[in-house]
């Protein structure tokens, strides 16, 4: 007996034929589990041949189904007994010969490859060679090649003659031999097959022999490899469709959505484009029903109607120059500090005809009046003008509907601090400008760039009205700048923390200043100069 690496149990040949024997009962030796009986009906049930006990279908199938303890410790069990059964003509030697046999399809597929297409004399010296001259694995690969065979047509019936070693050869040669026949009928050369199998006649009911249950278990377990192989392609490739088959529906999911997106995008867009193409239609219709001749006489009259609106209004704003009345001095001086608006306009179908505005500066920016008297005067500075004075404006009023005329006059009158009034010959005002804070900055990198100075300093919190940068000769050199502030972000400027490492900020020195320094510098240098002539 002997485990496969896929689980299964190969059980070791046991038939020989005695050489020179009859396939009856003298000269063969059977084990119990080694022979069966069919009839040619085909409904035969297995019978053992010489043997002291029959195994069933259900026995066999067993054998070949239970994992690997079971179907070990049930072939041990079948052996103990079947050595309890076994003739007394049977050695202990071949049953020894039994459960030390193991080849393995690698093994047999080894031998297969090694032994294709050699002479003869090679192909019994590797044989051997690669056997070890073991007998019984010789005796298993001859099993195999006569399983080979007998699916062949023209293989002779009989089982194989068992070869036993005499003074010539050893045992071990002949079954070599024996497969070097076999192989040759399988390759095509059929002489010498007859010399391999029993010449005895053939009993009336044929009967399973043990090779032929050898051929069935070699093809079983080759059938069962090569399921065993497609199995495990065929999971591989399921495992493959799977992964396929999701990857698919995660894209018929995003397609779905991409797909009910473009839907609604699709639908909006249609809908916008009915509703615009209902407005265009509407329009179409209402310009189709557009009296053009009617539409051009309008716009003619109202063009007439224009000009001679703006010719009106022409010489209204003539008329009012005219009319105009210049102040004497005595009313600029009785008159308090007055703001006069006067508009007028006239409107005809959203136009505006004429708009004019008066107006005056307070009084307390450029001193306050007071007359001779010291009273105050509630006299305007300027006539407001209004349709009822002027027969013009109200003869327009009244002939035109969609014409409005407007005046407005407003007047803020300041009351005099502590109740007195400057004259006007004693104003002295002085004028402040409002001049930036100006710096200098050296020590720049020739990296740093206007804008990113500006920036710095606006991240700050300064702001900056005016930024020179002066590029130096060389580009290797640093560069130096012009900044100019606000008077409050001075301070900011002027601490040393607000500026990077190595830039140094100072004021900006005008014409005079500098002028200055230099004299102050000058006047330094002298007295240095005589301290040390004094010194000497």
């Amino acid at each position: 007996m002997a485990d496969t690496s896929d689980g299964h149990v190969l059980v070791a040949p046991y038939n020989r034929v005695e050489e020179g024997g009859n396939n009856g009962d003298n000269g063969t030796n059977l084990g119990g589990n080694d022979a069966f009986c069919v009839s040619t009906s085909g409904n035969a049930v297995a019978e053992a041949l010489n043997c002291a006990y029959n195994l069933q279908n259900e026995e066999f199938v067993d054998l070949f189904t239970l994992t690997q303890s079971s179907t070990v410790s049930t072939a041990n069990e079948l052996d103990i007994e079947h050595e309890q059964t076994l003739p007394s003509q049977c050695s202990q030697n071949t049953v020894n010969a039994r459960q030390n046999t193991i080849l393995q399809q690698s093994d047999i597929a080894k031998l297969d490859s090694e032994l294709c297409n050699i002479p003869r004399e090679l192909y019994l010296h590797k044989l051997l060679q690669s056997s070890m001259n073991n007998e019984s694995a010789l005796f298993w690969y001859r099993n195999v090649l006569c399983s080979r065979a007998k699916s062949m047509e023209g293989c002779p019936q009989g089982n194989l003659i068992n070869r036993k070693s005499t003074k010539k050869s050893t045992s071990a040669e002949k079954i070599a031999r024996d497969c070097y026949i076999i192989n040759s009928f399988i390759c095509g050369d059929k002489s010498g097959i007859d010399e391999v199998f029993d010449k005895s006649k053939v009993n009336e009911t044929p009967r399973v022999s043990q090779v032929e249950l050898r051929v069935l278990t070699q093809s079983l377990l080759e059938r069962v490899t090569s399921l065993e192989k497609a199995r495990k392609e065929d999971e591989k490739v399921i495992c493959d469709l799977r992964k396929e088959i999701s990857s698919l529906k995660t894209q018929i999911k995003s397609m779905d959505e991409n797909h009910e997106k473009n839907r609604n995008d699709t639908e909006s867009r249609l809908v916008h484009q009915e509703s615009f193409k209902k407005l265009m239609s509407d329009r179409v219709k209402d310009i189709e029903g557009l009296d053009h001749a009617s539409y051009e006489q309008w716009v003619q009259k109202t063009e007439i109607e224009l000009k001679r609106l703006s010719q009106v209004c022409l010489n209204n704003q003539r008329r009012i120059t005219e009319l105009g009345i210049k102040k004497s001095y005595s009313s600029i001086v009785a008159s308090p500090s007055q703001v006069v608006n006067t508009a007028t306009t006239i409107d005809h179908d959203g136009s505006e005809l004429n708009n004019m505005s008066v107006s005056r500066i307070d009084d307390r920016e450029r001193s306050p009046l007071v007359n001779s008297s010291g009273t105050r005067t509630s006299e305007p500075s300027l006539v407001s003008l209004n349709t009822m004075g002027n027969p013009t404006l109200s003869t327009l009023a009244s002939s035109t509907p969609k014409r409005n005329v407007t005046v407005n006059r407003t007047a803020d009158e300041s009351k005099p601090r502590g109740g007195i009034r400057e004259n006007p010959e004693n104003i002295f005002i002085g004028v402040r400008r409002f001049r930036n804070a100006r710096y200098y900055l050296s020590g720049i990198d020739p990296k740093s760039t206007k804008q990113g100075i500006h920036n710095y300093i606006e991240s700050k919190g300064a702001k900056i009205s005016h930024l020179i940068l002066f590029k130096p000769r060389s580009s290797f050199a640093r560069m130096t700048a012009k900044v100019n502030v606000r008077p409050e972000d001075a301070d900011l400027l002027d601490d040393d923390d607000f500026w990077p490492p190595g830039v140094r900020c100072r004021r900006w020195l005008n014409a005079r200043a500098w002028e200055e320094r230099c004299m102050r510098r000058n006047e330094d240098a002298y007295e240095d100069w005589g301290e040390i002539d004094d010194d000497d």
